[in-house]
């Protein structure tokens, strides 16, 4: 057995500055700005012995200013698939959180998996089933024989799961019924948790905040730079200002993955199997993917001017901080045996409010704003009938067998719904499938269609709403191509990576291919990325 694995071993002995670990760490909603914004209030940048948290990366590693997504939506989904593959929606399957299977006339969510079992549960669960590109994780699994390790952790399962791909040895996340992390037969075989997963549920870490409240732990002269939100969308029990007490009912351990607690119990867990697992003690690499999903929550809430996402961002300043020392403790010669990567899975919108009231366009929609319109086109043009099967997340999905028995051709009904969005105040621009399958899509938008549009997930009209609009009646949210929602961090930090602000075009499809690259192994198998900020020889 011994001469197998010194094969192995052999195989990937790299040079003295192929990390023997890679970290990838996904802030959810974690636009770019706040790098700059708040970077005054961030720990000082420190150094390997005793690091901090943004600034160590902004000051010692690669900072890419021109980073960002060249797809839609820009969602969780879909963003953590591009991280994790290099690759992007056309490609990889993962065209949104969820999408409308025109086959079984269901709502797929992104990681659904019918064929799985929780293993706490016993009820269906998730898998990179429904991802069809191999990622990062799985090819350093290929290259070495499944002798390295690929662990993953996040509250939310699709984060964890896309980041971690289809040969992950561990992923677990949040079930927030129980406040416990969990995971599925389809990385768990053998029915159990990791042990270390099992240490920490055992401490039952959530359960030891009830009670208590998230107050703002900067001074108000911090805080003058923030604009509390007019329309927050935050429970009146949980507050809509500081400070924020979890509901002591059952949206507890819900409400709590709204605090900077939540954040640190990631991170912690991220450590725990760090230590458990030995990852990065041996001269085959490891690689461990993080996502703080608790920026997303409070975004979601307050808007990302508000007090709640400047404490949030400066805590989780603090939450990188740990791991970064974490890491320096464990591995032999500390953070120079790793590389680092922080990126976000996609931006924000303002809250509408705000730029209304300072009398730029834009506003909040419902449904029915979009849907009226369109059914009153096609009933002008076609009859009392009813061809749409879904309005979805930017696109319009026809009833095939619909539109046949009334003799609708499908290209008439699209090209009669495109018309009908277009002449909308608040759409941007709207395109059929057809059009897109022809390329004959012009301006700003033909790269993200290109890049986004899957014949077999897509509808049959997609469209664009201008910069500023928004669909619901509180909070704020993300989606769009506009800057926004596409503007996101991407620095790099480890002893092959060239440091300085860098100001090439990048984004974090070039994460997977970057991290490959420094593996000297080969990319993932639907990668459009390309491997960025690595020093030259």
């Amino acid at each position: 057995m011994l001469a197998p694995l010194i094969s192995v071993l052999a195989a990937v002995a790299a040079p003295a500055d192929r990390p023997n670990l890679v970290v990838v760490i996904s802030i959810d909603q974690f636009r770019s700005d706040y790098l700059r914004r708040f970077e005054d209030l961030y720990l000082p940048p420190g150094d390997a012995r005793n690091p901090g948290g943004f600034r160590f990366l902004t000051e010692g590693g690669a900072d890419f200013i021109n980073s960002a997504f060249t797809h839609v939506p820009t969602e969780t989904g879909p963003g953590h698939a591009v991280i994790g593959t290099g690759s992007c929606p056309s490609l990889n399957g993962i065209v949104g959180n969820e999408w409308f299977d025109r086959e079984s006339g269901k709502i797929v969510y992104c990681v659904s998996d019918p064929g799985s079992k929780d293993v706490t549960t016993g009820q269906a669960s998730m898998s990179a089933k429904n991802l069809w590109t191999t990622t990062m994780g799985d090819e350093l699994e290929q290259a070495t024989g499944g002798a390295s390790k690929t662990v993953s952790v996040a509250l939310k399962d699709r984060a964890s799961i896309l980041m971690a791909g289809h040969k992950a040895d561990q992923v677990v996340w949040y079930d927030r019924r129980s406040g416990s992390w969990t995971t599925s037969d389809y990385y768990a075989p053998d029915g159990k948790l990791p042990a270390w997963a099992v240490e920490v549920n055992g401490r039952r870490i959530p359960d030891t905040f009830k009670g208590k409240s998230w107050t703002a732990a900067l001074p108000a002269s911090a805080h003058r730079r923030t604009r509390p939100a007019e329309n927050p969308s935050a429970p009146a029990a949980f507050g809509k200002t500081f400070p924020h007490t979890p509901r002591q009912d059952d949206s507890f351990y819900d409400d709590w993955t709204r605090t900077p607690w939540a954040n640190d119990f990631v991170i912690d867990t991220a450590i725990q199997a760090l230590v458990s697992e030995g990852l990065g003690k041996d001269e085959v690499p490891d690689i461990l993917t993080i996502n703080l999903s608790t920026n997303d929550y409070v975004g979601h809430w307050f808007g990302p001017n508000s007090p709640e996402v400047l404490e949030i961002s400066v805590a989780t300043d603090r939450s990188l901080a740990k791991l970064f020392q974490a890491i320096q403790r464990a591995l032999p010669r500390g953070l120079q045996d790793s590389l680092i990567v922080v990126t976000a899975d996609h931006g924000v919108m303002p809250m509408a409010e705000d730029w209304m009231k300072d009398q730029v366009r834009g506003g909040r929609l419902q449904l029915a704003d979009l849907r009226t319109p369109v059914d009153t086109a096609l009933k002008a043009g076609f009859g009392e009938v009813t061809l749409v099967r879904d309005f979805g997340d930017m696109m319009i999905t026809l009833d095939e067998a619909a539109c046949r028995t009334a003799g609708v051709a499908l290209d008439d009904a699209a090209q009669t719904i495109r018309d009908a969005l277009v002449s909308l105040p608040f759409v941007h621009s709207a395109y059929t499938a057809r059009q897109i399958q022809e390329g004959d899509v012009g301006g700003t938008l033909a790269r993200v269609l290109a890049k986004s549009y899957n014949k077999d997930r897509y509808g049959h009209v997609v469209y664009f709403l201008r910069p500023g609009y928004i669909f619901g009646s509180a909070g704020t949210g993300h989606g769009s191509p506009w800057s926004y929602d596409a503007n996101v961090p991407l620095l790099l930090l480890g002893p092959m990576i060239e440091p300085g602000v860098h100001v090439i075009p990048a984004g974090p499809e070039d994460i997977a291919p970057t991290v490959c690259a420094a593996l000297g192994i080969t990319a993932p198998n639907g990668c459009v990325g390309r491997a960025v900020g690595l020093k030259r020889n």
